[in-house]
């Protein structure tokens, strides 16, 4: 696998700076009929969605952030995609075999177009995966070692090795199939205006402030009944909010408790499933104070989670039962480090550390002083590490939180200028081995900017390869279970919440359902009245 981030950033990133009306590359028109179910709805069916994060591209493949696979996921379709049980379903694959340990077959969905006219077939699934593989992300590309077109319908792909979870990899929206002849064409200008077999294609695109999709009506499967879905980058919770009331938008997500709760009683939906993500603070353990298991353990004792959960998120959030969160298999279900201030002392006690005369602990004589580091990526983040701070110090612990943007953030981190940082598990689908790999695994701590410096543990590391390797389902879960059970025995992290996908939709907005993967809503269904 790859051991560092790509990006391929063309100078038709930026360069627009008005409107980009997308008439060449990756449009066709159509009269065909909407949805039967739209027939007696006569309003203009126009979805606004109120985005949280600001991107610069649209080509999913480009970006580390997941929040441009929101407009991307209906732009583009994957072989595979997530259900609502978060196992793998049917998309442009209509079915799949495993032949040996590392050949499968996938049998390919006919009569499919992309949205420049063309054809979806064996030729543009071994395009797609290949780019996939030599542009993609590192923590996004699953080891497949060749892709061979067996009929125009028809594929195998061979991995390097046995490799169980690639269905839950495939279902990554960075595994999006697109359309070899607009990338060749477009060359730079594709990540402005990328071609999918999607829903709905894109209009217009202005970095950093709207994103606009029309309906395709060539679409091979339901016909959506929204003519079309407009994207506003609005970054600030409380603007969104104001923009959901004034009617610039009809959809939100990604706000602090009590802004959730102030739509409450109102016109306003308040909907919400078990999200994916499990948030979490982690160890710098290149330091030399975490490097000891009962420091980690201590730390882990004196925080109340469960004021976290009811308290600071007001209930939009689920108690702590295992890394994995509670929506994947593979979960632990097991109960987290119990609050318990004196277990937390006793630790410190027996690690070297003792409280001064003005109550602060130390160690050797040197009062121990934390720097936590987040981003505002995450509206969970800030005031958990605030309700840390205030525990920790109740143990006598001085804890600086700093909230800072991701450029400073990955900065501090690539020096390891920090003691702990606030991150999660990834919210990009819901396979327990990319939750896990990309986590706990040495192979991706160059790759990913969310791994714990300076924990490696080699049982962990071997579980997660044989895991891949297992062919039955029950075993590999059994693993997973048992990788986490060891995190827990390590207190590798500081897991606090399992996470609540929270949206806040316009009363006049139907048939709008969150998905546990957070991307993966399906908007197809959804109607304005």
């Amino acid at each position: 696998m790859k051991k560092v981030l790509k990006f391929k950033r063309g100078v038709g990133l930026l360069i627009i700076l008005a409107i980009v009306f997308l008439a060449v590359g990756c449009s066709s028109n159509s009269n065909n009929d909407v949805d039967a179910s739209s027939e007696t709805i006569t309003s203009e069916q126009v979805l606004t969605i109120g985005m949280d994060k600001n991107t610069a591209t649209l080509d999913v493949l480009k970006t580390p952030d997941p929040l441009v696979w929101f407009p991307g996921h209906h732009i583009n379709e994957t072989l595979v995609y997530p259900g609502h049980d978060m196992k793998p379903e049917a998309l442009l694959a209509e079915s799949w075999e495993r032949i040996d340990e590392v050949a499968w077959r996938f049998k390919l969905r006919q009569g499919v177009s992309f949205h420049d006219g063309t054809a979806f077939n064996a030729e543009a699934v071994k395009f797609s995966l290949e780019r996939q593989q030599e542009e993609g992300p590192a923590w996004t590309t699953p080891p497949i070692k060749e892709i061979i077109v067996e009929d125009d319908y028809t594929i195998q792909i061979i991995t390097e090795e046995s490799f169980s979870p690639l269905l839950e990899w495939l279902m990554n929206p960075v595994a999006s199939i697109v359309s070899p002849t607009a990338v060749q064409q477009q060359g730079d200008g594709y990540e402005m205006n990328p071609c999918g077999t999607g829903p709905f294609k894109v209009e217009a695109f202005v970095p950093e402030q709207e994103i606009v999709l029309v309906r395709n009506d060539d679409y091979w499967g339901e016909k959506p009944v929204l003519e079309k879905v407009i994207y506003k980058i609005i970054t600030d919770s409380s603007a969104r909010t104001m923009a959901l009331r004034a009617g610039e938008v009809d959809i939100i997500r990604d706000l602090n408790a009590p802004e959730i709760e102030a739509f409450k009683n109102s016109e306003y939906q308040i909907l919400s499933v078990p999200g994916v993500r499990t948030h979490y603070f982690g160890f710098n353990a290149t330091k030399d104070v975490f490097k000891d298991v009962r420091v980690r353990k201590a730390i882990n004792h004196a925080i109340d989670r469960n004021a976290i959960v009811e308290k600071v998120l007001l209930g939009y959030g689920h108690n702590i039962t295992g890394i994995v969160s509670p929506a994947i298999p593979g979960h632990l279900g097991q109960a987290w480090y119990p609050y318990d201030p004196e277990i937390a002392m006793g630790l410190f006690e027996e690690a070297g550390y003792t409280l001064n005369s003005n109550n602060i602990m130390e160690h050797n004589g040197t009062p121990l002083e934390l720097d936590i580091i987040i981003q505002p990526w995450s509206s969970y983040w800030k005031p958990a590490a605030e309700v840390i701070q205030a525990q920790l110090q109740q143990i006598g612990i001085k804890v600086n939180v700093q909230v800072m943007e991701r450029g400073a953030f990955n900065e501090l981190r690539d020096a390891g200028k920090y003691d702990i940082f606030a991150s999660t598990t990834p919210g990009v689908h819901g396979g327990a081995d990319y939750q896990l790999m990309s986590r706990f695994h040495s192979e991706l701590f160059g790759a990913s900017t969310h791994a714990s410096p300076g924990y490696v543990n080699k049982e962990i590391e071997t579980l997660l390869e044989e895991a891949r390797k297992e062919l039955k389902e029950e075993k590999r879960e059994e693993m997973y279970r048992k990788v986490q059970e060891i995190i827990y025995e390590d207190a590798a992290l500081i897991p606090y919440v399992h996470d609540e996908e929270v949206v806040i939709v316009n009363s006049r907005v139907k048939g709008f359902q969150p998905h546990s993967s957070v991307w993966a809503v399906d908007l197809k269904g959804v109607y304005v009245e």
